[in-house]
């Protein structure tokens, strides 16, 4: 989606790219606290196994990498949405939509509500299928390669 507004807003474009990119970074960590979590069901919850949990979950470094995700993934859908509002590159609404999904998930997630849940699904895929659909109408250049619209 970046991509779709370099030409427009280089700078908040490459600004949303770099958030994006940092908070993804840390995801294959983060699946080490969801496979850890299902080792311990398979094999049996024990207070010692219940003790390790707590301790890797509550690691600084596994923190740090938390706080990296939420923060660049949030932020960034914030910024894209701004930005390919800002650039008039999908509808308000769409716009709107993408970069509401980030105050629904900070609801949502602690929450745990399904309707929220819901809610969450539905403002990221009307704030992403107008982008997609945006990306498909690139014009190519000589060398095939995607333009973004102007």
């Amino acid at each position: 989606m970046a991509l779709l507004g370099i030409r427009r807003s280089p700078w908040l474009a490459t600004f949303s790219a770099g958030l994006v990119l940092v908070g993804w970074i840390p995801w294959p960590a983060l699946m080490g606290i969801d496979d850890l979590s299902l080792q311990i069901v398979q094999t049996g919850n024990t207070p010692q196994f219940t003790a390790l949990w707590e301790r890797f979950n509550a690691d600084p470094m596994m923190s740090a990498y938390l706080y990296t995700y939420i923060i660049g993934h949030l932020l960034s859908a914030i910024l894209l949405g701004i930005m390919l509002g800002r650039a008039r590159l999908v509808p308000l609404w769409s716009a709107c939509a993408l970069a509401l999904s980030s105050p629904v998930t900070i609801l949502a997630f602690p929450t745990k509500n399904p309707i929220l849940g819901i809610l969450l699904l539905v403002l990221l895929t009307i704030g992403m299928l107008p982008a997609a659909y945006t990306m498909l109408k690139f014009s190519r250049n000589e060398d095939g390669q995607p333009v973004p619209p102007m």
